[in-house]
């Protein structure tokens, strides 16, 4: 598979080729047209020169086969406390409530919840299974929005209840 960069230095090198045979074929052709092929030609390798260098210094992240958290959720409105972590960069837990109104305007009522976390891992994750689980509460219904390499976004069809929620990226 050609990559970009390496097709820029081929272009380059073809176009200095072009030049060197149009000035062998066409003695008679203008000196501008040698200079301005050979300009590009030069150019054109530099940058492709320029691009494989800085692509290969490029750090190349880490990847690990788990990541794992674990918070201690109060089952109100406070933030959960982490109680251990391995490989997570950050985790973002957002609670939502939407409250209904009676038709007179009286009467507010909490109509449904929902719980969001977000967790985004240190290093790369190979990823195959998210596992979400409580070895103490019964956990509400739950989506896992997204999962990838990076991070996971995991939605709660309700607010989670007092308890340890668990959540482990792994190979198994």
């Amino acid at each position: 598979m050609i990559v970009i960069d390496r097709a820029i230095g081929l272009i380059g090198i073809a176009l200095a080729l072009l030049t060197w045979a149009v000035g062998y074929y066409f003695p008679t052709a203008p000196v501008w047209v040698a200079s301005i092929g050979y300009g590009l030609g030069v150019l054109l390798l530099g940058v492709s020169l320029g691009l494989i260098s800085a692509g290969g210094l490029r750090r190349k992240r880490q990847v690990k086969d788990k990541a794992s958290l674990k918070l201690h959720v109060y089952g109100d409105h406070r933030t959960p406390d982490r109680l251990s972590y391995d490989n997570i960069f950050r985790w973002y837990y957002l609670q939502t409530g939407i409250d209904g109104i009676g038709p007179n305007g009286q009467g507010r009522k909490r109509i449904a919840s929902f719980s969001t976390l977000f967790v985004t891992f240190e290093d790369d994750v190979k990823i195959h299974t998210l596992k979400v689980s409580s070895p103490d509460m019964q956990l509400p219904v739950y989506e896992v929005k997204e999962f990838n390499q990076r991070y996971t976004i995991i939605v709660f069809a309700d607010a989670v209840p007092k308890g340890t929620l668990e959540i482990v990226a792994s190979r198994s």
